[in-house]
């Protein structure tokens, strides 16, 4: 079954989070992923770094668009630790959307895990705090 892994990126002074911080986290979540899980993972931001200037707005964007396109091959959405990034913010809300348009399809899943004690360990999301909000002329944003 194909996952997508969902973890932070950009470096955040706040979290102490480096860039190559969260590329380590995220080749972690993908090994788990696969030796644990036995899943096949995807984590566009570990794929495109190096590839793509995450600095570059347009770049970035590209990027991200990118990325969102391979949620619809995944059966889950995985989210790895409990600070939420942006990015992450985006991928959470397009399953939500997508979620929200089935009929008699089964809804992706969204999991969560933490590292503790050496390992990943899965907790319940908490997600609740992301919400899908809608311009004025009902699109969303």
């Amino acid at each position: 079954m194909r996952v997508y892994i969902c973890s932070p990126y950009r470096e955040n002074e706040e979290q102490h989070l480096t860039r190559e911080m969260n590329v380590e986290f995220a080749n972690r979540a993908m090994n788990f992923a696969i030796l644990e899980e036995k899943k096949c993972p995807f984590a566009p931001h570990v794929l495109y770094d190096g590839v793509l200037d995450d600095d570059i707005g347009a770049q970035r964007e590209m990027g991200m668009a990118a990325g969102l396109e391979f949620l619809d091959v995944c059966a889950e959405l995985w989210i790895f630790g409990l600070f939420i990034s942006e990015g992450m913010k985006m991928e959470i809300k397009q399953v939500q959307l997508f979620n929200g348009r089935l009929h008699g399809l089964e809804p992706k899943k969204i999991r969560q895990f933490i590292w503790h004690d050496d390992r990943f360990i899965e907790i319940v999301p908490k997600i609740t705090e992301i919400s899908i909000e809608e311009d004025a002329d009902g699109s969303h944003v």
